[in-house]
């Protein structure tokens, strides 16, 4: 496919050891990897209200409510049905999903995608083996338990805030009630048991079920297999997983799950410390929020501070940025200041969005290019972000067409999502 580009500034493309990345070149003009990006001009008109990075795909919905779609289809997560039919199939440039209904939040798992439209129905697609859609459970691609095209989540509740994780999916209703469904193995649920049904011998629960406890919360977001959930007076909750301290509570011994009797919580524990926080985002195996106060903790460990690290109790994030919002991927996040620019630090699997094609820092690194955010979303191997503009750029690795853009290799600076080309 011929790709067409329009450069902001002046750069090229490098080959670095079978991969691409951007980097500068020419004149005077400003490089690339201090400050400029790649799109597609005809793009320029295409707005953007939200955007969600998955494991090797990405989902954003446009200002006119249509949702689309790009990257690897496995089991059907773009939820494009017959546009996209193949698990391996590599999606470059997005593809509305199989449905008109205008949605107004979508958010990524590991191979499930989930949205709610604007009368608090929600709607998944994507892998659904374990329950992880609180659907029937469908023959999809390769006769595997998934479905291609968004369905609706049984149980007739509304929700205004919907939270894949790996294999497991929790929700809010507007009165602040957490719901979870999918597989229990680690706890990850919250119902205080292992779980009421049985998804391929594994302990589930095929529908939504009230997390245990009684407790009211504004926010909820999901790991690997844990849920951290801000209760209405700042205090953080978690449950699930708790092999390497992602729950954030320390020393305190909670529950063993699983035939290797693992450590975790099949009930909400307070995170330790006391503190009070304004926003809390799970990743693969570790947790951060930002405090009442303006100071971002993370704790557990999946390469944020150091691999070999593991973190019981929330620790100050190194370098003195200040965010007023997180996003937390498998090994490295990324927040937004309160100037819109974006910061990334921790493990990338490609790069970090600096410029450059370092993909590890303990501190924060500024994103290049330039551009102020509104949001920013952490997946694997990408991150994606809206900018105060309404546009929708990624960067990182874009072998899997993650990316939106058309091209291949790794972008070390923001790339302009393209629809309609």
């Amino acid at each position: 496919m011929k790709n067409k580009f329009s450069l902001r500034n002046a750069g090229t493309l490098l080959s670095l050891g079978g991969s691409i990345a951007l980097a500068a070149c020419g004149g005077g003009d400003e490089p690339l990897g201090t400050g400029s990006t790649l799109g597609n001009g005809a793009n320029d008109t295409v707005l953007f209200s939200a955007i969600a990075a998955g494991h090797f795909y990405g989902c954003g919905i446009l200002t006119t409510g249509e949702t689309f779609c790009w990257g690897k289809n496995t089991l059907g997560a773009l939820g494009a049905g017959s546009q996209a039919t193949a698990d391996t199939s590599l999606r470059n440039l997005p593809l509305q999903i199989a449905s008109d209904v205008a949605m107004v939040s979508v958010s990524a798992g590991e191979a499930h995608t989930c949205s709610i439209d604007p009368a608090g129905e929600a709607f998944c697609w994507g892998s659904n083996g374990l329950g992880q859609l609180a659907s029937p459970v469908l023959p999809c691609l390769f006769f595997a338990g998934c479905s291609d095209v968004p369905i609706k989540v049984t149980g007739g509740l509304k929700f205004t805030w919907i939270a894949p994780g790996q294999l497991h999916t929790c929700a809010l209703t507007p009165d602040g009630e957490a719901f979870c469904w999918g597989v229990n193995r680690s706890g990850e649920l919250g119902v205080g048991a292992a779980g009421s049904d049985v998804c391929l011998g594994t302990a589930c629960n095929a529908t939504p079920a009230a997390v245990v406890g009684g407790l009211v919360f504004t926010s909820i977001t999901a790991g690997s297999a844990h849920t951290c959930a801000l209760a209405v007076d700042g205090t953080a909750y978690c449950w699930g997983f708790n092999q390497v301290g992602q729950l954030g509570i320390g020393s305190a011994v909670a529950d063993e799950c699983g035939i290797t009797r693992s450590p975790c919580s099949n009930v909400p524990l307070a995170v330790s410390g006391g503190l009070k926080f304004s926003a809390l985002e799970a990743g693969g195996l570790n947790t951060c929020g930002i405090t009442n106060d303006g100071r971002t903790m993370c704790w557990g460990n999946d390469g944020l501070r150091d691999s070999s690290e593991v973190v019981s109790v929330p620790v100050e994030v190194a370098g003195g940025v200040a965010f007023t919002s997180l996003s937390v991927g498998s090994g490295w996040a990324c927040g937004i200041n309160s100037a819109s620019d974006v910061y990334c630090w921790g493990t990338s699997p490609a790069t970090l969005g600096d410029g450059t094609i370092r993909n590890q820092s303990a501190t924060p690194v500024l994103v290049a290019g330039q551009l102020k955010f509104a949001s920013v979303s952490v997946g694997l191997p990408h991150a994606c972000g809206v900018t105060t503009g309404s546009a929708a750029y990624c960067w990182g690795d874009n072998a899997s067409g993650a990316l939106g853009w058309g091209g291949i290799g790794i972008a070390t600076v923001p790339v302009m999502v393209e629809v309609g080309r």
